[in-house]
This record gives C-alpha cells, structure tokens and sequence, in this order.
C-alpha cells in the first residue's frame, strides 16, 4: 500500500507538469495537498469516493468560493475575489499557476498528509 501511496501521488503531481506555468513547487503542492492525501482517504476509508469527493471539494472551493486559480485554469465567477498582491514572490502566492503551487500549500498538504497516514495506521487499513 506505502508504494502505492507514493506512485499514485508522484503521478498526480507529475501529471501536472503539462500545465502552464508548473513547476517543481507546484508539482510538490499538487502531490502533497492532493495525492498523498487522497491516497490516505482512501486508505482511511477503503472507498474511492472519499478521495474523489476531497479532490472536487478542494478544486471547488479554490475556484467558486474564493476565486483563486486551480493549477493555472481562471474558472470564471466566485464568491470571493481572492488574489496575491503585488510584488509578493511567487514562492508564497503560487503565482500564475495558483495556490497549489505556493509553499503554503505545501506545508499544509503535508499536515493533512500526516494526519490521514497517521489515522490510517491506527485503523490499519494498510499493508505494510
């Protein structure tokens, strides 16, 4: 299952290579906030929805309630107008590609990572 974990995320953050404007931030942020947590769900739960339902809800609220880029894509009107300010790096907005690519992301990609692995553990729905 832990290989498993790390293929699947490692393809899901690669996978967004093909993207304008990724780079290895923004691959890291998509594996970290979406691979390896979705992974973990579904290690968590034993159900694929539970990683497809975080996957929309993550993609959703990124686009239609605060209105920032989802890996690089503007999808249109929101409930808030969320953008970086001027002349902030890049390294804490994401930039063009968007949240996903920012450090922030990242860091918080890695706490929900360590807390579903963790709860998986205690359930021991892995193998290994």
């Amino acid at each position: 299952m832990w290989w498993a974990l790390g293929l699947s995320s490692a393809l899901f953050g690669a996978w967004h290579l093909v993207i304008p404007g990724a780079d290895l931030l923004a691959v890291l942020g998509v594996m970290f906030a979406g691979g390896i947590p979705m992974t973990a769900l579904y290690m968590v739960t034993g159900r694929l929805w539970a990683s497809i339902d975080y996957h929309m809800a993550l993609n959703f609220t990124e686009a239609y309630v605060f209105g920032a880029g989802v890996s690089g894509s503007d999808f249109g009107p929101s409930l808030f107008q969320v953008r970086a300010r001027p002349g902030v790096d890049a390294f804490w907005t994401g930039g063009t590609f968007g949240p996903e690519a920012s450090v922030v992301t990242l860091v918080f990609g890695l706490l929900v990572s360590a807390a579903l692995i963790t709860l998986a553990k205690r359930r021991k729905r892995h193998r290994g």
